[in-house]
């Protein structure tokens, strides 16, 4: 589910915030799926 709003935020050109980011591991998987702004 999530892949695939990111896909479609990426396919819109919007940027996307990852938020709930307290760990390393949290941090690599949200950027990873390609958010660009990460908040904890």
């Amino acid at each position: 589910m999530v892949e695939a709003v990111v896909a479609l935020c990426g396919g819109y050109g919007l940027a996307m915030t990852g938020e709930g980011v307290e760990t390393e591991q949290q941090r690599k998987v949200r950027l990873d799926l390609g958010c660009h702004d990460l908040q904890g």
